[in-house]
């Protein structure tokens, strides 16, 4: 989508705000929302596509409680 990011009364509306991606696809779902307070610039809402996570691949998890902290503080 390519339109207008900024808009004051009285001036031709323009765009000064960008996502940028190394691909297209990165990027879904882009809504261009009004602005907050009293900003002239619109708000960007957007989805950014990151992939399917592995849910059976093993996650190491640190003990914290058994960790020598004598030997940590000494080292």
């Amino acid at each position: 989508m390519n339109e207008p990011t900024r808009i004051r009364q009285g001036q031709k509306p323009s765009t000064l705000d960008y996502i940028f991606t190394e691909e297209d696809e990165l990027i879904v779902g882009v809504n261009y929302l009004p602005p907050l307070g009293k900003s002239d610039h619109v708000c960007i809402e957007f989805q950014y596509v990151l992939g399917e996570a592995d849910l059976n691949e093993p996650v190491d998890k640190l003990n914290y409680w058994k960790a020598d902290y004598d030997k940590l503080t000494t080292y």
